[in-house]
């Protein structure tokens, strides 16, 4: 493949880069090359390169804006994973245990241990 027939096929790339949403080995396939060659060129290509890279944000805009409109609909597993994501929210799990006796915490952890290791027989 010449540079001008290289420069078409990268255009045509970016294209269905585009209307693929981002997905490298679906739109080199599509244009009848691999994702390999588009590698390739984006190692070699810094123009190249910074193009897929402006598809790729702006998809990642799309996805941020699609998330924003589940979070405005209240859609609880959205708010969660933004939560989660951009804000350092963890669940905390609390478990609260009352005994009359005194408990080995050592051996019931060893018990545990080897329960897992040996399997419980079922």
């Amino acid at each position: 493949m010449n540079k001008a027939q290289r420069e078409i096929k990268k255009a045509e790339f970016l294209e269905a880069y585009e209307q693929s949403r981002g997905l490298k080995a679906t739109s080199a396939k599509r244009i009848g090359t691999t994702i390999q060659t588009i590698w390739n060129w984006e190692q070699g290509d810094p123009e190249f390169a910074a193009k897929v890279n402006e598809i790729d944000e702006r998809m990642k805009e799309w996805v941020v804006n699609k998330l924003m409109d589940n979070i405005d609909k209240g859609k609880e597993q959205s708010i969660e994973f933004y939560l989660r994501t951009r804000c350092g929210w963890r669940e905390k799990q609390e478990i609260q245990v009352s005994t009359d006796g005194a408990i080995d915490v050592q051996a019931t952890i060893a018990e545990m241990k080897r329960t897992l290791l040996e399997g419980d027989g079922k």
